[in-house]
């Protein structure tokens, strides 16, 4: 595919709403895939959660694509910290729930990898 960028908007589609929702990180960028990303089931793309300390939060992430893919990562501070699917059995839907350890301020993204040419990225 293209690349492209896809900007979540709280409201009605406008030119200057789109914008807005670029601005403030409620983005995503993909020549493929698209991901949703959420963590504790509200926090979504371009949120901030505020923790008092460290502690686990739960993470769901889905990619869905024409083309098989290879695995699904989850990234905190730039480390991958859990992974779905494998390259050895690519499919076009790959899915993540699970409990992720953070001992302090992180960014948490999702990434797809390829299994060709494909691959996408999401942070909230």
């Amino acid at each position: 595919g293209y690349n492209r960028a896809y900007v979540r908007l709280d409201g009605p589609f406008s030119y200057d709403a789109w914008w807005q929702g670029l601005e403030a990180g409620r983005s995503f960028v993909t020549n493929g895939p698209l991901l949703t990303l959420t963590v504790d089931g509200t926090a979504d793309v371009g949120d901030t959660i505020a923790l008092t300390g460290p502690r686990s939060v739960t993470v769901s992430a889905q990619a869905v694509s024409a083309t098989p893919m290879g695995g699904l990562d989850i990234v905190v501070n730039g480390v991958v910290a859990g992974t779905a699917g494998s390259a050895a059995d690519p499919r076009t839907t790959l899915r993540f729930d699970g409990a992720i350890a953070l001992t302090g301020s992180s960014w948490i993204a999702a990434r797809t990898t390829p299994r060709a040419l494909l691959s996408s990225s999401i942070s909230p």
